[in-house]
């Protein structure tokens, strides 16, 4: 696989510009969509932002593979 997202550049990049108050990182899920309403389910903190190199099954906007 190409290039991991590095957790901690991204928190850098990413701190100064929006409110998030978590940031999961995954290398392969099913759905970056499907964890976060896991996560959320379970009382993840509010703004919590999952991201995955690579989904299995992520659907965009409109249901777009």
């Amino acid at each position: 696989m190409g290039n991991r997202i590095d957790e901690g550049e991204l928190r850098n990049a990413l701190r100064h510009s929006f409110p998030w108050d978590d940031i999961v990182t995954l290398g392969v899920t099913d759905s970056t969509n499907r964890v976060a309403m896991e996560m959320a389910e379970n009382g993840a903190k509010h703004v919590t932002v999952v991201v995955a190199d690579a989904q299995t099954a992520g659907r965009g906007l409109m249901g777009r593979r």
